[in-house]
C-alpha cells in the first residue's frame, strides 16, 4: 500500500490530499529516509512524522485493505516515542 494511502487509512492525516503534501514537503519519513507519496509501506516499517515542534515514530504492525475506524487503529500502528 502507498504511504500517502495508509496515512488517510489510520487516522493520521484528515485526508490522501494532506498525506500526500506532508509527503512531498518531507513531513514523513519511512526507517529514517524522506517517503514520497507512492512509496509502498510494509509491516515492521517505523515512520516518522515531524510537526512543528516535536516528531512522532510509529511501528506499522498490518497493512490495512481500507479506511479503519479510530477505535480499531491500534491494531495497524503502534505509538513509539515522540522525539523532541
Amino acid at each position: 500500500m502507498r504511504i500517502d494511502v495508509f496515512l488517510d487509512a489510520v487516522c493520521l492525516f484528515k485526508s490522501r490530499t494532506m498525506s500526500s503534501k506532508a509527503c512531498q514537503e518531507g513531513i514523513v519519513k519511512i526507517n529514517g529516509s524522506g517517503a514520497k507519496p507512492s512509496k509502498e509501506i510494509k509491516e515492521d516499517d517505523i515512520l516518522e512524522i515531524r510537526n512543528f515542534t516535536s516528531t512522532k515514530r510509529f511501528r506499522v504492525l498490518a497493512i490495512p485493505q481500507k479506511n479503519v475506524k479510530k477505535s480499531d487503529v491500534g491494531m495497524f500502528i503502534q505509538f513509539l516515542t515522540g522525539l523532541s
